[in-house]
């Protein structure tokens, strides 16, 4: 007799019947795409239990165009809120909708991270339709490590703070009080674990001291003389590691020099210039290396720096290392080496600027970013990374527990 031919059912047979190990390793690979997982999910047992457990582990329902389907599916499957570990919504206008989610997040106990965005902001706005819906995340059983809050009023989560005793970063990027009041919307007893702060201005730190290690300040508009409020940093100097600040101008060395002296234990420093409403600044800011400044930072092992203006960086005078002729801050590899010969402490450069590009009379920028990272073992070689667009998300240090 001749050998029995394996048919095409038979293979499928063998493909339904992979185990749940085999699975996991062609769900998590890192060349399966989310179309992909789609398609697993509806192949078998096996491949629907891994293949949701991607799916499902965050959620962004800004980008979603079926809100409702997402909070159906997890209120008549608990165990697919169950994988949910990264949640951002945009509080919706509807209450019916509102309300579905906030049934759905009951069966969420394992979120970590959670952000409620809004899509859209300006100085007169007004998100009074978004206080009622604070009641959303009031009930939910996570405990949170992360949250993010541009949308719902603060002054109106004090339920919430009580509750999330868990929270070590705290993004509050756009301050939203109904009474207009400036100040941390925390009191000293609420978020006894929280190490990391982004603000919108030093007006919102807390106005006491707390062991925060990391502070992110974003000033939304343009605001003489910003770097005098950094002094506040003063009250968190015996923890403070990482600090990034993102403003439209940034005056260079009057910046560092005070964040220098009111946060000597640095360990990270990141200047990030916001693009002003009139767009590019066309002309040219002489500015120092700030090399004295950042070699008194004994403890400063990153620097990033990205500006839209400008600048023409000049070395001191003292220094042997040159740099090329003209608007130098253009070649930024050769600035971040030179930041690194100067400042033997320094481990890592980043330098953002924008290139002006010229085709067919057609005048364009690019944001053009290298990051710089002296080579353990051997201080006198670097390692050279190129990149475009400023990220200070990525760069910044923040986000990390």
């Amino acid at each position: 007799m001749g050998r029995r031919r394996r048919s095409a059912t038979s293979k499928e047979t063998n493909l339904l019947h992979l185990p749940p190990e085999i699975c996991a390793l062609i769900c998590h690979s890192e060349t399966t795409e989310p179309k992909t997982l789609l398609q697993l999910s509806r192949l078998s047992h096996s491949f629907r239990y891994e293949a949701q457990r991607l799916i499902y582990r965050v959620v962004d329902l800004r980008t979603s165009s079926k809100p409702l389907a997402w909070a159906r599916a997890v209120t008549h499957n608990p165990r697919l809120g169950t994988y949910v570990q990264r949640f951002t919504l945009s509080p919706s206008p509807d209450l019916a909708v509102a309300a579905k989610i906030a049934r759905a997040l009951r069966n969420c106990p394992n979120i970590k991270r959670l952000a409620a965005q809004t899509a859209y902001w300006s100085p007169d706005y007004n998100c009074a339709d978004d206080v009622t819906h604070t009641w959303i995340i009031d009930n939910a059983p996570f405990q949170l490590t992360h949250f993010s809050n541009s949308s719902l009023r603060n002054s109106f989560l004090h339920p919430f703070w009580n509750k999330q005793t868990e929270i070590q970063v705290l993004s509050l990027p756009l301050i939203i009080n109904s009474e207009g009041k400036r100040g941390f919307p925390c009191r000293e007893d609420q978020l006894p674990k929280l190490i990391a702060l982004d603000v919108a201005s030093t007006n919102f730190l807390p106005a006491t001291p707390r062991p925060l290690q990391r502070i992110q300040i974003g000033v939304t508009n343009p605001m003489p003389n910003a770097h005098q409020n950094l002094r506040a940093l003063r009250r968190f100097a015996a923890t403070l590691t990482v600090f990034n600040f993102s403003a439209v101008a940034i005056e260079l060395m009057e910046t560092i020099s005070v964040v220098s002296q009111a946060a000597p234990n640095l360990q990270h420093l990141g200047l990030s210039e916001k693009l002003s409403r009139t767009g590019f600044d066309h002309s040219v800011i002489s500015d120092f290396v700030p090399c004295p400044l950042l070699q008194d930072m004994k403890h400063l092992r990153s620097f990033v720096l990205y500006t839209y203006t400008r600048r023409r960086l000049v070395l001191p005078a003292n220094t042997s290392i040159g740099t090329p002729e003209g608007d130098h801050f253009v070649h930024a590899n050769l600035n971040a080496e030179a930041l690194l010969r100067v400042c033997p402490a320094l481990d890592q450069v980043v330098v953002g600027t924008y290139v002006k590009k010229t085709v067919d009379d057609t005048v364009s920028y690019t944001e053009k970013t290298c990051k710089v990272t002296r080579v353990s073992g051997d201080p006198n070689r670097y390692l050279t990374q190129t990149g475009k667009g400023f990220d200070l998300a990525a760069m910044g240090r923040f986000w990390d527990i």
